[in-house]
């Protein structure tokens, strides 16, 4: 963990964090719940804005979807709602 963190442990230093999370685990959503529920606020996340790697997107069309994000899914579907109206190609 500290070799994997490190390089953005470095690079905190020279801002004012106050909070911060990686996505891997309970994924962005989870993640952004955990500290809107802690801090006693909302969010909301802009799709079109959230960095997505190439191909991603396309394996998920196809059912590529861990089963990590299932559960992640289900147990935030009472805490989130998702506007369709979704433009990205």
């Amino acid at each position: 963990m500290q070799l994997l963190n490190k390089q953005a442990s470095e690079l905190f230093k020279h801002y004012s964090v106050h909070a911060c999370t990686d996505v891997t685990g309970f994924g962005l959503l989870g993640h952004s719940y955990e500290m809107a529920y802690a801090s006693g606020v909302s969010m909301k996340l802009n799709y079109e804005e959230i960095p997505v790697i190439k191909g991603t997107i396309d394996l998920a069309q196809q059912g590529a979807i861990p089963g990590g994000s299932k559960a992640n899914l289900e147990w935030l579907k009472s805490h989130v709602s998702f506007n369709n109206q979704l433009k990205r190609d």
